[in-house]
């Protein structure tokens, strides 16, 4: 009875000492899940920001695609008036040159 006894105490110890381990193993592992959830929920708020962070870029560029757009269009415009306006000072400049020779061939019409 005695040898009995002892065996089961041993068996006892042995579970004893199973289930220490087996408690030991699993709040590593509960503590190494924890870690990953934190790692988890830090990387989730590191890409809201992120996000956060396109979207404003993503704004600017249309707004500044939107600025370019405009002073693309002002300066063509300002182009334009500005052949215009030298196609019709160099009209200007050849009505001057054509009046200046008739006035020129006059007065050596009159000499003459």
């Amino acid at each position: 009875v005695a040898e009995l006894k002892r065996a089961h105490e041993e068996a006892l110890a042995d579970m004893q000492r199973l289930l220490d381990v087996v408690s030991e193993e699993a709040e590593c592992s509960s503590m190494e899940t924890e870690a990953k959830e934190t790692e988890l929920c830090s990387a989730r708020a590191t890409i809201a920001v992120l996000k956060g962070t396109v979207q404003e870029l993503q704004s600017q560029v249309k707004e500044k695609s939107g600025e370019v757009e405009a002073r693309d269009k002002a300066l063509l415009g300002a182009d334009a008036s500005s052949q215009r306006a030298l196609e019709a000072s160099e009209r200007a400049l050849g009505e001057a040159q054509r009046r200046l020779r008739a006035s020129q061939e006059e007065t050596e019409q009159v000499r003459g």
